[in-house]
């Protein structure tokens, strides 16, 4: 049986509205899933990724990269590996992504990307 403060995390994580669209990241989700090989880096898992943003509280998935790169001026708060595998990632300031295999992270504040 899961204990009442982490179903309400879980609950409360599910109210978030799905935006294909969405741009603009607070944190991310990723749950693996499979060996990346022979499509993607041999030595990865592939991973579904759940980006959420805490202000409109939406988020968008991402599926099948096999890798996050954070660039320049990314600050990480906070990175939690869950029993299943699963690993939370919140920033310190809010994030955009460029999406290839390898899901670059951006620093949102800045006028370019690095």
């Amino acid at each position: 049986m899961i204990p009442d403060e982490v179903q309400e995390k879980i609950d409360f994580l599910n109210t978030y509205t799905n935006n294909p669209k969405l741009q603009s990241f607070d944190a991310v989700h990723m749950y693996p899933n499979g060996l990346a090989y022979p499509d993607g880096y041999f030595d990865s898992m592939w991973f579904n990724l759940v980006g959420y943003n805490f202000t409109t509280k939406e988020k968008r998935t991402i599926e099948y990269r096999d890798g996050l790169h954070m660039n320049d001026y990314v600050e990480v708060d906070i990175v939690r590996i869950y029993a299943d595998g699963s690993t939370f990632i919140r920033f310190k300031n809010k994030v955009s992504f460029g999406i290839y295999q390898c899901v670059e992270v951006y620093n949102e504040n800045l006028s370019s990307r690095h």
